[in-house]
């Protein structure tokens, strides 16, 4: 035991066990409170990973086969439901009760890097309470903070594969690999994709940093053979060989693209602008369901201006995620150069959140929730790398990150709105009771980035809409501009329009969906 630690625990300090025990307590408990407190809440995302589970139960292939979504959290949520049947009314805890499990699974695997740091750590570096403590720290703050719970998309499965990849990495590079850790290394690697596409290709640079070995390549046939049966399977539903179109598309819609769209949703009417997508996507939103179908035709295309634009946009971005760590770079700036200024990271972990951090940047999109994983990698490789030597200070460091981790977790976890009513699953129960079945097509007025979850709940499929930023002229509108396009949504089976908000009082024949911010207008007798 190195005698900063004896000093530590001579000291009276809470002992590693005591301390790890907390963070446990802490952890579930705030992670129980922030999934319980979103346990009505479904994000767009959210919903077509819902919508593909479904597929997969009723087997619909066609419809569960998707190149956009990956099919890892689907097919779990697909066993939850097979298992428990929830009710529509439970479906959404279901979802987040998944999520918690999750969760909980990523905070062991993160302990499980921490401990593959230590294995070969330096007598004269960071000390071994010190690494915890941070670890810890950083841990809760991606888990509850960067990835929330309150986000239905598989993130937290990331945040799981990165540990136990980044953890089996240190243990290949430090000699201490058996042949059992190449397999699990590699299959560890294709479940990574199977849960995000972004990972096929960030799977790679795990491999190389593995190092030219016998076992590498043991672990890259076994990346290979989960990989490559999903890989056949989409490009064959999708009429085209790829691994995912996620990445195409993201490159296609936020850096550019060239090419025309061969059936992009048809515009009903331009002024206000109604589109329409009733055929030939089955799903409660189509236009987000299947992103590859309304894009066919485009294809990317690169541009030195639009890249260099694409960079900007998200350098500022990493810098926006950079400000709410304030504590991390303080504490290691203090602590470099109160030690021996010598940095000694594991730079192969340290170059794998290189590795994302730059993929998302090309792609020209990036979020908190994308590369939460390889920020703890990033620091956590610093961190370990220093050389210091001063209790106290360390001490001091650590108490002050952990003490405003605690705060900032408490006020992501504790402290954020309450969801006390299903307001989905009313509204959904309410258009349920004036007569529209499962199938019902309906249209959605002023729509935004909100889930539509209350279509899914009552089987619709939501065939029309209007953007929010439209809506200002759609409530302007003469009376025979605002018939018209009714007419023209009933001839598309249409049979109810759904607003966001109070409609005018000059706008007449809405209904008002008590305890709901929803508005409906009937186009037709919802008994046919």
């Amino acid at each position: 035991m190195r005698e900063s630690e004896i000093q530590m625990r001579n000291s009276g300090l809470t002992p590693m066990r005591w301390y790890r025990f907390a963070f446990w307590i802490f952890a579930t408990a705030s992670g129980f409170f922030q999934a319980w407190q979103y346990r009505f809440y479904v994000e767009p995302d959210g919903v077509n990973y819902l919508d593909v589970a479904s597929a997969y139960l009723r087997h619909d292939w066609p419809v569960a086969i998707n190149s956009y979504w990956s099919p890892l959290h689907s097919w779990l949520l697909a066993v939850v439901f097979y298992l428990f049947h929830p009710s529509p009314y439970w479906e959404s805890t279901a979802l987040h009760a998944l999520n918690f499990v999750i969760f909980l699974v990523g905070l062991r695997c993160g302990e499980f890097f921490i401990q593959e740091l230590l294995a070969d750590q330096k007598e004269d570096g960071i000390p071994s309470w010190v690494l915890w403590s941070i670890g810890y720290c950083l841990l809760l703050f991606v888990s509850l903070f960067m990835v929330p719970m309150s986000h239905d998309t598989p993130d937290l499965y990331v945040t799981a594969f990165v540990y136990l990849a980044a953890g089996l990495l240190l243990r290949v590079r430090s000699g201490r690999a058996e042949l059992r850790t190449y397999i699990i290394f590699g299959v560890l690697l294709g479940a990574a994709y199977l849960a995000k596409t972004v990972m096929f290709l960030v799977a790679f640079a795990f491999l190389v940093a593995a190092g030219l070995r016998r076992g590498t390549a043991i672990a890259l046939v076994c990346f290979v053979a989960i990989c490559l049966p999903w890989i056949v399977i989409l490009s064959h539903s999708a009429k085209h060989v790829t691994y995912g179109d996620a990445g195409t598309l993201n490159y296609e819609w936020y850096v550019d693209h060239a090419g025309e769209a061969v059936h992009p949703p048809r515009v009903l009417f331009m002024s206000p602008e109604v589109r329409e997508f009733a055929y030939p996507i089955r799903a409660t939103y189509p236009p987000w369901f299947d992103g590859y179908y309304w894009n066919q035709g485009l294809r990317p295309r690169f541009r030195v201006s639009t890249q260099i634009e694409a960079l900007r946009r998200t350098a500022m971005e990493y810098f926006h995620i950079l400000s709410g760590q304030k504590e991390f770079i303080a504490a290691w700036i203090v602590l470099f150069f109160v030690g021996s200024r010598r940095l000694d990271p594991r730079w192969p972990v340290l170059l794998q959140a290189f590795a994302a951090i730059g993929l998302y940047a090309v792609v020209g999109h990036v979020e908190s929730r994308l590369i939460g994983p390889f920020f703890v990698l990033f620091w956590l490789t610093l961190f370990a790398g220093l050389h210091v030597r001063a209790p106290r200070l360390l001490l001091c460091v650590t108490l002050t990150v952990a003490t405003i981790t605690v705060f900032k977790v408490t006020r992501a976890a504790v402290l954020t709105p309450l969801h006390p009513t299903h307001v989905q699953w009313e509204t959904a129960e309410v258009l349920q009771r004036m007569g529209f079945a499962p199938g019902t097509r309906v249209a959605y007025f002023g729509h935004t980035s909100v889930a539509d979850y209350w279509a899914r709940l009552a089987g619709f499929q939501i065939a029309a809409d209007i953007q929010k930023e439209a809506m200002p002229e759609y409530w302007s509108a003469p009376s025979d501009v605002k018939e018209e396009i009714f007419a023209r949504l009933s001839s598309f089976g249409i049979q109810a329009v759904l607003a966001s908000g109070v409609p005018p009082s000059s706008s007449k024949g809405w209904q008002a969906i008590p305890n709901t911010p929803y508005s409906v207008y009937v186009l037709g007798n919802p008994k046919q």
